[in-house]
């Protein structure tokens, strides 16, 4: 078994910025290779990069957007469904529907019962495909989900862009 060591440098940043402490390690394999890990409290994130030029992994990481960091570290969405105004907005389509002669008033009644039927909508898996279809009358209804700003990814790239002003400061 071949076994083959490198060098790592590990910074710890102390808590700040409403930030837990981070703890962020850096590895370059070799030129225009190497990765980074960056942990804060239990979340650990993780990317490698096999073409940086001749830039190191601090210096291509600092080159970088935190968007893009955020997505090649990470599988958090910017935005995320809005399931309470998603609610809502089922029930502004039947009356919509209803208003525009769309519906029937025994069939928006019809809808609006099932709808309060319906647990809470959580999460994708609590979706009830059919009679969202029916509500929206086509299928594509999954376009009209409100998003709203997802606060982990908003976290993450607030850590990312502390990692990048200890990485520049040269630490």
């Amino acid at each position: 078994m071949e076994i083959k060591r490198t060098l790592c440098e590990k910074i710890e940043i102390p808590k700040t910025k409403g930030l837990d402490p981070i703890t962020v390690i850096l590895e370059d394999f070799e030129p225009a290779r190497g990765q980074i890990t960056i942990r804060c409290w239990d979340d650990v994130w993780t990317g490698y990069w096999g073409g940086m030029g001749d830039r190191k992994i601090s210096e291509f990481f600092c080159s970088c957007d935190h968007h893009y960091l955020a997505k090649k570290i990470s599988r958090l969405k910017a935005d995320i469904p809005d399931y309470k105004a998603f609610r809502c907005q089922l029930r502004k389509t039947i009356g919509k529907r209803l208003a525009d002669r769309d519906l029937s008033k025994a069939n928006g009644k019809k809808l609006l019962q099932e709808l309060m039927e319906c647990e809470g909508i959580e999460e994708q898996s609590d979706y009830n495909y059919g009679l969202f279809s029916r509500i929206y009358n086509h299928g594509d209804w999954m376009f009209d989900i409100p998003q709203k700003i997802n606060h982990e990814y908003e976290y993450l790239c607030r850590i990312i862009d502390a990692v990048k002003d200890v990485l520049k400061q040269g630490a």
